[in-house]
């Protein structure tokens, strides 16, 4: 009889959604698991970790709902995807520890456009290495004091020598971690399956929860120390 009166339907369910969100969103941001959103943010984080050589940037997608307006459909119809997402540009360590976040974007948007719009790369310590993949290229442009590293397209009638695709292997090593810190978010089904919400706000939150919840995943299991 009390459940009864206590539960109201999608509005309750709606309600409580938002508040255990909120909570967690509060407990994981004291416990410092949350990514960086601003360069600043980052830059200090960034100069704090301790013999870290390289850090791994790549955007990541998810499918959301067939938007009912036609210029909607365009914007966040992915070629890539063949599919309507949305995108996040992430930026992870060898450690696999999520250490930043973009804003939400359409699925459309290029991963170079991302990087040069969120100028993330200004965040990189000198000593630092930034390992990129192909769809970056270009990107020097904006970054000339960073230390760029990323696969050597196969160029158009010609084959790639002997020693570039040895070091293409190499970078595709280092980009695995990348790789890995996009499937621990992943793990949890609201990320991965088709999103209903048509709440940009909760869109972007959920994400920023999984991204927190694997990395407080990391740091119980001593891979990472925040």
């Amino acid at each position: 009889m009390y459940w009864e009166r206590f539960w109201n339907g999608r509005a309750t369910a709606c309600k409580l959604v938002k508040l255990l969100a909120e909570a967690l969103f509060l407990s994981l941001g004291s416990m410092n698991t949350l990514p960086e959103n601003e360069m600043s943010d980052l830059r200090r984080k960034l100069k704090k970790l301790k013999k870290l050589k390289y850090v791994i940037i790549d955007g990541t997608e998810r499918p959301i709902r067939r938007p009912t307006n036609k210029d909607l459909q365009k914007e966040f119809y992915s070629g890539k995807k063949k599919r309507h997402t949305i995108k996040n540009l992430i930026l992870t360590n060898k450690d696999k520890a999520i250490l930043f976040l973009s804003n939400m974007i359409s699925g459309k948007t290029h991963d170079l456009k991302v990087a040069e719009n969120t100028m993330i790369t200004s965040a990189i310590p000198k000593d630092v290495a930034c390992v990129l993949d192909s769809g970056f290229e270009g990107i020097e442009r904006t970054s000339k004091k960073v230390n760029i590293i990323k696969p050597k397209k196969k160029p158009k009638k010609k084959e790639l020598t002997t020693a570039q695709k040895t070091k293409n292997t190499r970078i595709s090593k280092k980009r695995i971690f990348i790789e890995n810190a996009f499937a621990g978010i992943k793990r949890f089904r609201i990320t991965s399956d088709v999103i209903r919400s048509f709440r940009k706000d909760f869109k972007h939150l959920v994400f920023v929860l999984a991204a927190g919840l694997w990395n407080l995943r990391l740091f119980f299991s001593k891979r990472f120390n925040w």
